[in-house]
């Protein structure tokens, strides 16, 4: 079990291991100091109590 509390997400990512796929659920406020390479970012949802944000 990963998230916001507790061990990293990233901390349970082989880096070395070649995966088909890794699908992460992260915030705007972890993608901020992410400091990992990814491929792909997909936006689900704007809610507009945190527009002054994003």
């Amino acid at each position: 079990m990963v998230g916001n509390i507790g061990n990293p997400v990233l901390d349970s990512v082989d880096f070395d291991k070649e995966y088909d796929y890794v699908i992460i659920e992260l915030s705007s406020y972890m993608l901020e100091t992410l400091q990992k390479n990814n491929y792909i970012s997909v936006l689900g949802a704007i809610f507009p109590e945190h527009l002054d944000w994003h």
